[in-house]
C-alpha cells in the first residue's frame, strides 16, 4: 500500500531528539541540493497522541532543510513496528518529553545542541539505551526508588536493572546499592570533558 505524502511546515512538526551530531550534520549537508528537494524521500512523521506530526527520523535531514531556507517538507506517515508497537510508543512519548523539559519543540531549536559524534554516542544512544532498559523491566521498583528523590527525573535504568540513572539541572546521577552519586561518566558528556 502505498503510503500518501504530503507537506507542512518545518515549524510545525515536533522533533523526538536532545540533540544533533556534527558530524552527521556535515555528511548530510554534502550531499544535500535544495533544488533536488522532491527526489528525496519524505521524512517520517507519526502523532504520539499530543495532536502534533513528530519526527520519527530525519532530524539532521530537517535541519539542513531548514538552514538551506526551506520552511516547508514532504513527510510520510510513520507505521514502522518500531514505532507503533507499544514499546515504541512508550519511548517516542518519552523522547517527547525528554524534549519538552528542555523546552525543545522544533528542529531550529535544536541550533545550540550541536555535539561530536563521541558526545552524542553517550548523550544521546546510550541515554535511549538506558530507558529501553527501563521500559523493558517491571518499572514498578524503579518508579518506589524514584519517589525518594522526588526534585530528580528518572530516565533510565542498567541492563541488569542494578543502576538507575536520574538528571537534575542539566546534571546527571546513578543511584546505585542505595547510594546516590554523579554520574561522572555523563556529567563529562555534558560539559564535553571526555
Amino acid at each position: 500500500m502505498k503510503q500518501r505524502v504530503f507537506t507542512v511546515g518545518l515549524s510545525d512538526i515536533g522533533i523526538s531528539q536532545l540533540y544533533l551530531c556534527r558530524e552527521k550534520l556535515e555528511a548530510v549537508d554534502q550531499w544535500f541540493d535544495a533544488a533536488r528537494i522532491d527526489d528525496y524521500e519524505p521524512l517520517p512523521v507519526f502523532d504520539f497522541g499530543n495532536g502534533r506530526l513528530t519526527l520519527t527520523d530525519g532530524h539532521s535531514r530537517a535541519f539542513t532543510m531548514l538552514c538551506n531556507d526551506l520552511r516547508t517538507i514532504r513527510v510520510v506517515l510513520d507505521f514502522d513496528k518500531m514505532i507503533t508497537s507499544e514499546m515504541g510508543q512508550k519511548l517516542y512519548i518519552r523522547d517527547i518529553e525528554w524534549c519538552e523539559r528542555k523546552g525543545l519543540h522544533t528542529v531550529m531549536d535544536l541550533s545550540d545542541r550541536i555535539i561530536s559524534e563521541k558526545r552524542y554516542v553517550v548523550l544521546w544512544l546510550e541515554r535511549c539505551k538506558r530507558l529501553r532498559n527501563l521500559f523493558s523491566s517491571d518499572i514498578t521498583s524503579a518508579r518506589n526508588i524514584a519517589e525518594r528523590f522526588p526534585d530528580m527525573y528518572l530516565y533510565g535504568m542498567s541492563f541488569n536493572g542494578a543502576v538507575l540513572y536520574f538528571e537534575r539541572n542539566n546534571m546527571y546521577y546513578r543511584f546505585e546499592n542505595g547510594i546516590m552519586e554523579n554520574d561522572e561518566f555523563f556529567n563529562n558528556a555534558e560539559t564535553g570533558d571526555m
